[in-house]
C-alpha cells in the first residue's frame, strides 16, 4: 500500500508514483505465480491475474502461451510477460471498480462452464 496521506494529498503525484510502484511490484510477482499455476494446472488455457496494492487493483487474462509453466527446476523460461497490457489500477468501491468486478465475475463464470 502506498504510504498514508491526508485526503488532500491523495491527488498529488507522489501518491500516484507510490501506487504505480507497488502495483508494478505486484504485477512482476504475478509472472512467477502464473508460471507455477500453469505447471500445476496443465489443462488451463488462461489464468486471471489480479494485482493489488492497498485499495487499488487491476486484472488481466494471461494466456498459456505468454507464460509457459516453470520447468522441473522451477525456472521460468521463454516468458513473454512484458507483452501483457494491464489496465490502470482502480480503487475498490468506485463505479469503475464495480464494473470491472462484474466483468471479472462474468469471465470466471464462463471459465467454470
Amino acid at each position: 500500500m502506498p504510504r498514508r496521506r491526508t485526503d488532500i494529498a491523495l491527488v498529488d503525484s507522489s501518491f500516484h508514483d507510490d501506487l504505480e510502484e507497488h502495483i508494478y511490484e505486484a504485477i512482476d510477482d504475478l509472472e512467477m505465480q502464473c508460471a507455477y499455476a500453469f505447471k500445476k494446472y496443465r489443462h488451463a488455457l488462461s489464468i486471471i491475474a489480479v494485482a493489488v496494492a492497498g485499495d487499488y487493483w487491476c486484472h488481466v487474462s494471461v494466456p498459456f502461451n505468454l507464460v509457459p509453466p516453470v520447468d522441473d527446476e522451477y525456472t521460468l523460461v521463454h516468458s513473454k510477460w512484458n507483452t501483457l497490457v494491464w489496465p490502470a489500477a482502480v480503487a475498490f468501491g468506485t463505479s469503475e471498480s464495480d464494473a470491472r468486478l462484474v466483468e471479472l465475475r462474468s469471465i470466471l463464470e464462463r471459465k467454470a462452464q
